[in-house]
């Protein structure tokens, strides 16, 4: 029935047939609860996962999931706590797969329609019938706890109706994929409850409170109760609830989406990821986004974000013509494009042989041309290059508006003075090719460094490379994913932001022996404005860090002037000395 993880041996019925109120009802109950107390985590035999179940579960519909194209999978939005999570360099051989509103069988049809365009009912029904058979289970575990805490049975119905429920899948591969014995490290779920059913291969161990692991069987019938961060403080709400003092409250109340994004922001190598789509400014979720954005643009100085500006077509004519199209012309034409450190065209140099990158196209914060490179290069006119860059400079030019307008507004600057803020900005198309291996000779194109710009969007095709770095120095891999676009931050809006919103630092590696082609959408200071903190954001609690700047100068100074010799040209140029 329930066992603790260290004592598997029971004589009780399963848990599935103890009904509240019933004969074994307490008994169970205290099982549960005083391992739930010393370990936060129990045993259960149950039959919710019967023998044909299993085999569709675990035999057909996983993997047939795992089996699909990575580019598929990655279709499904990610994120802290949900979605796809496909192979990182922690961790090679693992890939998992969240899907929520699993009880009503819409979230499995809608990942099924988003996998299989022409539909696959029976990975649909397999889910589905699994996810409302754990969820008898889970409600009936979450009771016991609550109950066995003094909880009342209305308090106890209120929390189970509070609860959303999704069902994750993951596949760890071998030892030869994952090249270490550990396949994910020690952690503790941001959850309620997790159940967990392991087929035919153990590997999951519970932590003691002597810190000694407990190797969980992977026997059928048994599903392994966790608790996660949010019953702790659920739990601690409730056991404060009687007069007296022997039990002090030990958790503020909190926001769970809130905190989802603060703990994602502040664990090393973690980036936000926040879907966009279909977002208007005041609506429902936009103040959500406008927190999660803004928090890790404060953390760590990029966010990744979910959005259609790229779609599938436009995709396409932008890295399979328009991008090739333009690096396979001959060099002294890209070379007669007006160069210089922060615009126009970079050719192969010896440090970086087969890196070549270029400034096509600059708009107006209206959308209206500035310049553009293929009036140059082609005399004669390439309308098909010029409609698919300005269609996805217009596309983009309302998502970086939308991201500077959440981030000030997150930072508690005014409208007026973000509108402003917004007109004092040009807008440009880079686009970037990065050859194979065999070209470059080295894994590493493109060293850390900081964007001389206030807000770049860069978004890559088919290839991984883009790494940002974490506050705690480690290195954050950034996937090729269709619709996903990393936010960086840059020196400007550390200005702007009056030190707020620090400049990320990011490199380029492509250990894929294939070209590699990404697109930045930046958005830079007029040539001759000033830079200044947001009045907002200087005040008796928050002094001036950084002094107004002509955008001209630092650019000549940090690219050709004494900038050169310091690791912060910045500060070295307009930081603000403590009085």
């Amino acid at each position: 029935m329930a066992a603790p993880v260290n004592d598997a041996e029971q004589c009780l019925p399963g848990i599935s047939r103890v009904e509240p109120g019933g004969r074994w009802w307490e008994e169970a109950r205290a099982v549960v609860a005083a391992s739930m107390e010393a370990l936060g985590a129990v045993l259960v035999v149950q039959d919710a996962l019967g023998s044909d179940l299993r085999q569709a579960l675990f035999g057909r519909a996983m993997p047939e999931f795992f089996a699909l194209p990575l580019g598929v999978k990655r279709g499904l939005v990610s994120g802290p706590v949900n979605g796809y999570i496909g192979p990182s360099p922690g961790a090679p051989a693992y890939e998992s797969v969240r899907i929520w509103e699993t009880t009503n069988g819409g979230g499995v049809r809608n990942v099924g329609d988003v996998l299989w365009p022409h539909g696959n009912q029976a990975f649909c029904d397999t889910v589905w019938t699994f996810a409302t058979n754990m969820l008898g289970l889970e409600k009936k575990v979450g009771a016991m706890i609550m109950e066995s805490l003094g909880v009342g049975q209305e308090r106890v119905c209120s929390h189970l109706d509070s609860l959303n429920h999704s069902v994750r899948l993951s596949r760890y591969g071998v030892s030869s994929e994952a090249g270490a014995g550990m396949l994910m490290k020690s952690h503790r779920d941001c959850t309620v409850l997790s159940m967990v059913v392991q087929h035919d291969i153990e590997g999951l161990e519970e932590q003691a409170k002597d810190r000694s692991w407990l190797a969980v069987p992977p026997e059928p019938d048994t599903v392994a109760v966790i608790a996660g961060e949010i019953l702790r403080r659920l739990s601690a709400q409730f056991v404060s609830k009687p007069k007296d003092d022997d039990h002090p409250p030990l958790y503020n109340p909190c926001d769970f989406d809130g905190y989802i994004h603060m703990a994602s922001t502040v664990t090393a190598g973690m980036i936000n990821k926040v879907d966009l789509r279909g977002l208007e400014p005041g609506g429902p979720v936009w103040a959500e986004a406008r927190a999660a954005v803004t928090a890790s643009m404060e953390a760590v100085g990029a966010v990744l974000v979910v959005h259609d500006a790229l779609g599938v077509e436009l995709r396409r004519r932008l890295f399979e013509r328009a991008a090739p199209e333009f690096f396979a012309i001959p060099p002294d034409v890209k070379r007669s494009l007006v160069s210089g450190p922060i615009h126009g065209y970079i050719g192969p140099r010896p440090k970086a042989p087969a890196y070549e990158s270029a400034r096509v196209l600059e708009v107006a914060v209206d959308g209206g041309v500035v310049r553009s490179s293929a009036d140059v290069v082609w005399p004669h006119g390439n309308p098909a290059f010029r409609d698919t860059i300005g269609a996805f400079a217009k596309n983009m030019l309302d998502l970086q508006k939308t991201l500077e307008t959440m981030i000030l507004e997150g930072l508690g600057v005014r409208k007026e003075h973000i509108d402003s803020h917004l007109q004092s900005l040009n807008y440009s198309v880079r686009l970037s090719r990065y050859g194979s291996l065999d070209e470059m000779g080295r894994e590493m194109f493109m060293q850390a460094h900081k964007d001389c710009a206030v807000l770049s969007l860069l978004a890559q095709h088919d290839v991984d490379g883009l790494e940002l770095q974490a506050n705690d120095g480690s290195w954050f891999a950034v996937p090729a994913e269709p619709g996903t676009f990393a936010v960086v931050a840059g020196e400007l809006l550390t200005v702007v932001t009056n030190g707020r919103v620090p400049a990320n630092v990011h490199r380029v590696r492509t250990p894929a022996d294939r070209e590699r082609f990404s697109v930045q959408f930046e958005s830079r200071p007029k040539y001759g404005s000033t830079v200044r903190p947001v009045d907002e954001l200087v005040d008796g609690d928050h002094r001036r860090h950084y002094n107004p700047c002509k955008f001209d100068e630092y650019v000549d100074f940090r690219f050709l002037g004494d900038g050169r010799k310091l690791s912060d040209p910045l500060k070295g140029f307009c930081g603000s000395c403590p009085e």
